[in-house]
């Protein structure tokens, strides 16, 4: 595996976090959050896509399955989030892509000018 990783084929961040994780490999390539991190970077997100990790705490957002929670507290690698609908505490993948929703966004019946 060693020859393939080198700066001509790979993105010098993307060898190094390669090399990480093939130096202690997870139980699913999944889990190494640093690995997911730098992939990611050269994935194509639409932009009002983000990930958990970038909001704000206490921000309501959406997931792609449409359910809607509540980002709360760091817990070791993942985040301790509430749904709104049940209020059952769930823990979400920080690297989650979400989509913040905005609270205060109501049907425009209001004033014309």
């Amino acid at each position: 595996m060693v020859p393939l990783l080198s700066d001509s084929i790979f993105p010098k961040d993307l060898v190094i976090a390669i090399q990480n994780y093939l130096d202690n490999p997870a139980a699913s390539s999944c889990s190494d959050i640093n690995l997911m991190r730098a992939l990611g970077k050269y994935d194509k997100r639409d932009e009002q896509w983000k990930l958990l990790e970038e909001i704000a705490l206490n921000t309501p957002f959406r997931i792609r399955s449409g359910r809607q929670f509540i980002k709360g507290e760091l817990l070791n690698k993942n985040f301790c989030c509430t749904c709104l609908k049940s209020k059952h505490k769930y823990v979400i993948n920080p690297l989650t892509e979400v989509q913040p929703i905005n609270p205060q966004h109501k049907s425009s019946g209001g004033l014309r000018s």
